[in-house]
């Protein structure tokens, strides 16, 4: 049943009585707040009368411990503040009314060299901070009565009483509690927080170090799969520090501090990198003279880079070469070189003028004689001789020479038609590898190469080697009807050349030739006349005993 609907007279005293109630409550609340108001004043009155400061020449910068100024209920009372402030007549501006009668505070003595005395000063009871500001001593206050120092915490709030609230300090005396802070715990607790994370950065750098000195990746398809993480989880194992650590923060995720993540890795990669480049330049400055080495290959993603390379010789006399670093070419002009090697120099404060050489490869855009980067450097550094690299030319005369006899030529171009064919199928390659295993041969083929004179020895061990084998599956190959016609003829034409007798000539004499100190020696640099004499010597005794045989 609904209820019944008040009356208007009803509404109305319900009104005033809800106004006189309200105005109860702030008549109660006004008053609880000016009696308030009125404590807070007396007690900043009392504190403001208490307060002055000391000198840091005296040794009295007191931290105060926080276990000891827990508020007890003493209370400021005429009585505890009485001793600590002398009245004084004169005016609010006057030292005296300030700090009390600072001649009280006067102590004589006599020493070996005389009589002396110390006493307080008004500029004591300021602090100089380090950058220059001046802080009022706040907490410190001074008696003229008993020409003592207090703290005017420890005398009113301090359970504990100690010489500096009972009795002050005089002039040339040290506060006993100089050992303590009132923030002692939040310090502590953020001095042990600090060497927790020191501890673990020192075991994440000793990982990079140990990861970028043997050049190994350092994470795989995510962050928490590579060597980087695999290797703190195996240092986890003999180190419980670490396993924690792990065990906490190993899957923390994005906005937590771990210092786990893959940038903080890149970052002491770049900042290791930086500590070893400013080293070796160190080195260059310190030798002065230097000479130049610049070459550009394509890496693994076909961005092509130039190497730079600076040889110099160190104070005790030692030779040494120096990676400095790669950098991104887009233009193999010689002009587009010149431009980078200078910046890049640069950069490195190294200036050009010092350069006493240079060596590249013999591409036109490096060796011309006119427009290459050679004759451009010698324009920035007239004595810096150009020499090309030993180890291309020897590779480049070598392969001129091979080519220049007509049956080499057919030998070693068979030679790259059997890798291509075999590589060119798993299949074929499968059987080839299958083949050398049932005889326990560790062998495959080699492809040539048109710059490295030791690829084609490699090709020529590997044939000689394993040449009935080959044979072997190449006569399979030729043989089996499910195999499209071309390839069994290409199969067959290759196994009939190397069941030709030229062609295993060809195979024993080139085998002994590049394995033998004759071959051995080419491949080094001729630093003397002598070794070149030595050479011809050991080529003719060779081609002697091949002739023999």
């Amino acid at each position: 049943m609904a209820s019944k609907p008040m009356s208007g007279s009803q509404k109305r005293k319900r009104k005033a009585f809800q106004e006189e109630e309200n105005k109860k409550q702030r008549n109660s609340l006004a008053s609880f707040l000016k009696k308030e108001t009125m404590k807070q004043e007396s007690e900043q009155q009392a504190v403001a009368q208490t307060s002055d400061s000391i000198s840091e020449s005296i040794t009295l910068d007191v931290h105060l411990a926080d276990n000891s100024l827990e508020p007890s209920t003493t209370s400021l009372s005429s009585s505890n503040t009485e001793d600590l402030v002398e009245k004084n007549e004169a005016g609010p501006n006057s030292s005296s009314y300030m700090y009390g009668d600072i001649s009280a505070s006067e102590i004589h003595g006599t020493g070996p060299t005389g009589t002396w005395k110390r006493s307080f000063k008004e500029s004591y009871f300021y602090r100089v901070m380090a950058n220059g500001e001046t802080v009022k001593r706040e907490w410190l206050i001074y008696s003229g009565t008993t020409g003592s120092v207090y703290c005017y915490i420890c005398k009113l709030f301090a359970k504990t009483k100690t010489a500096i609230s009972l009795h002050g300090i005089k002039a040339g005396a040290v506060c006993p509690m100089r050992q303590g802070r009132i923030d002692e715990k939040l310090a502590s607790q953020m001095n042990a927080e600090r060497q927790y994370w020191r501890d673990i950065l020192k075991r994440i750098v000793a990982t990079v170090r140990f990861l970028a000195t043997n050049g190994l990746a350092f994470r795989g398809h995510s962050s928490d799969c590579g060597n980087y993480y695999n290797c703190l989880e195996y240092l986890s194992e003999f180190d419980p520090f670490l396993a924690n650590h792990l065990k906490q923060y190993g899957h923390a995720g994005k906005g937590n501090a771990s210092y786990l993540s893959p940038s903080i890795a890149e970052e002491f990669i770049q900042l290791m990198g930086k500590q070893v480049k400013s080293y070796i330049l160190q080195e260059v400055k310190e030798s002065k003279y230097f000479a130049l080495i610049v070459d550009s290959t394509p890496d693994f993603s076909h961005e092509d880079q130039l190497a730079l390379i600076l040889r110099i010789v160190k104070v005790d006399g030692q030779t040494i070469e120096r990676f400095i670093g790669f950098i991104s070419l887009d233009d193999h002009s010689s002009k587009n070189l010149e431009e980078i090697v200078l910046e890049a120099l640069k950069e490195m404060e190294i200036d050009i003028k010092y350069c006493r050489g240079q060596s590249y490869d013999n591409a036109s855009n490096m060796s011309g004689c006119y427009n290459g980067l050679q004759a451009r450097i010698k324009q920035h550094a007239e004595e810096a001789l150009y020499t090309p690299c030993a180890g291309h030319s020897l590779n480049l005369v070598l392969n001129e020479t091979v080519d220049c006899c007509r049956d080499s030529a057919s030998y070693f171009d068979l030679l790259q038609k059997l890798y291509n064919f075999l590589s060119s199928s798993t299949k074929r390659w499968k059987m080839l590898q299958d083949t050398f295993a049932k005889n326990k041969k560790r062998l495959t083929v080699k492809r040539l190469s048109d710059t490295r004179w030791s690829a084609r020895a490699d090709a020529v061990a590997a044939v000689k080697n394993g040449y009935k084998e080959i044979i072997a599956v190449l006569r399979n190959i030729g043989s089996d009807t499910e195999t499209k016609a071309l390839t069994r003829v290409e199969a067959n034409a290759i196994a009939s050349q190397l069941d030709n007798w030229e062609t295993a000539l060809h195979t024993v004499s080139w085998n002994i030739f590049m394995t033998t100190e004759l071959s051995m020696t080419i491949r080094v640099t001729w630093s003397s006349l002598s070794n070149g004499l030595q050479l011809c010597v050991t080529g003719y005794r060779l081609s002697l005993q091949l002739f023999t045989k």
